[in-house]
């Protein structure tokens, strides 16, 4: 064996000597030659460690080379055809949960025992119970009944509803829940979620979405109420929804005041002889266009069909569709719905129209003018008026004679050369305050119908109805002040129009429950206190937290 063979072996055991600390090594220089292998080099010396194979024969004295095992044979690579290739799948990174209180580590013993002092003797805040999970909060049985209520006749109002797809008449139910919870708030605040929140702005931006869907559910829902009575009060009153504070929203049209822009509204509102509101027959919603603005001294040129007086006509069409035969229908109007072809659409639908006069028109018998006619006539009665506080009088109870009279009107100078126009046989009652306070304007109504009057009986029930006239527009001051939807804030008229179907639905809840379910309420909105509405059964059902909250607003408003 050369000498580079030893140092090279001598080299080796100091290394691995000094690297496991092992005391010195003897060395044998002895060995006796191997011829190699055809698999490599083999070991046919003596080996004075039987545990460690050197290269050649050492002796270690020591313990922990004993568990060294030997090395094992290195594999030969493979052929790259036998290559796996492997790819590494990437992983989303884990969502590191909060940690439960409980698997928190606890803080001191002393501070938790200062703590848990303080918390017991402060009144505001109650000391939690001993359990890993916090308490939670009680549900009242109140609010549990009162929410299953509002769902309840929710479901049923809207049952005949048809959008022509599931979801959106499930999406629509939830709305309506949620709005009628809280209708004088924000729908952002009502829907309680921004993915509720979401939801109804989407459902208000679809245009599969009709707004004559959702009235016309409602309507069958009404028309099923309708049938219960054999005389209905259908009330007819036009009013402005003003979006002049929400300058970017499109699809708007004028209003009456210059500079005002907006949606005209003109509702038929079924009640009951009582005065009990049933619901929406009709709903009419549209914009005025801009260049047609300032054609009012047209107006007798052109016909009632392309005015915007053709919505008193639209309005008696719609509320006799559906109506059983049994049922007797009186449409209610104010002085703007005295129109000639109002009462000649009623003589050609075969229903009754009770109207306020506006117009001193002429009548062919007795010949001569309405009003002057109808003060010749002398007086028939008297009937006890209740007054409403109004921007100029105080609220009072007003005693007013009656007269009526027959007549048959005329119809208009300058529609005297169109052929069929022959006049109305009408009856008019005349409800004159004799002896008003002093400073005040006393009440002075002219009314006419094509229902018979032959007694003082029959005028008095006809003055009764048309005092009910002022609950349709109390359905617009609940539509206005207790939904509020003058303050929604959507985008095009068209989403607001949507919007103001579904809030239409939940004013008229409103309305019913203060003129059904509250009858003192309903008594101080009366405008003939000796004639309250009856509630079936006598009884009265507390109305939920939601509805309470509004009609505390309703009657505290209508009182003042």
């Amino acid at each position: 064996m050369s000498w580079q063979r030893v140092c090279i072996r001598l080299l080796l055991a100091i290394v691995l000597g000094s690297f496991l600390s092992i005391p010195p090594v003897a060395l044998s220089l002895a060995e006796t030659p191997r011829p190699p292998s055809a698999a490599g080099i083999e070991w046919a010396g003596p080996q004075p460690f039987p545990g460690i194979l050197f290269p050649s024969a050492m002796v270690v004295d020591s313990p922990r080379l004993e568990s060294l095992q030997p090395p094992q044979e290195k594999r030969s690579p493979r052929h790259p055809s036998q290559r796996v290739i492997r790819r590494r799948r990437r992983r989303s990174p884990r969502r590191q949960r909060p940690a439960h209180p409980a698997s928190l580590p606890r803080e001191d013993a002393a501070e938790e025992a200062e703590e848990a002092k303080k918390t017991a003797s402060s009144p505001e805040v109650q000391p939690l119970v001993a359990s890993s999970h916090p308490a939670l909060p009680a549900v009242s049985t109140a609010s549990v009944s009162a929410k299953g209520e509002v769902k309840a006749w929710i479901t049923q109002e809207l049952a005949a509803v048809d959008l022509g797809d599931r979801r959106l008449e499930r999406r629509l139910v939830q709305i309506v829940e949620r709005l009628a919870s809280q209708p004088e708030a924000s729908i952002p605040k009502a829907c309680g979620s921004a993915a509720a929140t979401k939801a109804a702005y989407r459902f208000f931006a679809n245009r599969r979405v009709s707004p004559s869907a959702i009235v016309q559910g409602h309507r069958m829902a009404t028309l099923q109420r309708m049938s219960d009575h054999s005389l209905i009060l259908v009330l007819q009153d036009t009013t402005s929804l003003d979006y002049t504070h929400h300058p970017k929203t499109q699809g708007l049209g004028p209003l009456e005041t210059k500079g005002r822009h907006g949606l005209l509204v003109h509702t038929s509102l079924a009640c009951s002889e009582d005065g009990v509101p049933l619901g929406l027959l009709d709903q009419q919603v549209w914009r005025r266009d801009p260049q047609t603005v300032g054609q009012r001294h047209q107006r007798k040129e052109r016909p009632t069909e392309a005015k915007e007086s053709a919505k008193w006509l639209c309005g008696v069409r719609a509320s006799l569709e559906g109506v059983p035969a049994s049922v007797c229908v009186v449409t209610v109007g104010d002085r703007e719905a005295d129109i000639f072809d109002f009462f000649r659409e009623a003589f050609l639908r075969d229903t009754q129209v009770l109207v306020r006069a506006a117009w001193n028109r002429r009548v062919a018998q007795p010949t001569g003018c309405l009003w002057e006619e109808a003060a010749r006539t002398p007086v028939q009665g008297e009937e006890i008026i209740e007054v409403g506080r109004a921007k100029d009088r105080l609220p009072r109870q007003a005693r007013a004679t009656i007269r009526f009279t027959a007549v048959q009107v005329c119809p208009p100078r300058h529609r005297r050369k169109e052929a069929g126009l022959q006049p109305l046989p009408l009856y008019a009652i005349e409800v004159r305050e004799e002896t008003p306070p002093p400073k005040e304007k006393g009440i002075h109504w002219l009314l006419l119908t094509n229902r018979p009057v032959t007694d003082l009986e029959e005028a008095r029930r006809l003055v009764r109805w048309y005092g009910l006239r002022w609950l349709v527009e109390r359905y617009h001051f609940v539509l206005k002040s207790g939904c509020r939807i003058e303050e929604r804030q959507l985008e095009t008229g068209e989403r607001l129009e949507r919007c103001l179907a579904v809030y239409a639905v939940v004013a008229w809840r409103l309305l019913w429950a203060t003129y059904f379910q509250d009858p003192v309420a309903a008594q101080r909105l009366n405008p003939f206190p000796q004639n309250p509405p009856a509630v079936p059964g006598g009884g009265r059902r507390i109305p939920p937290a939601a509805e309470r909250r509004c009609l505390d607003g309703l009657v505290d408003s209508a009182g003042r």
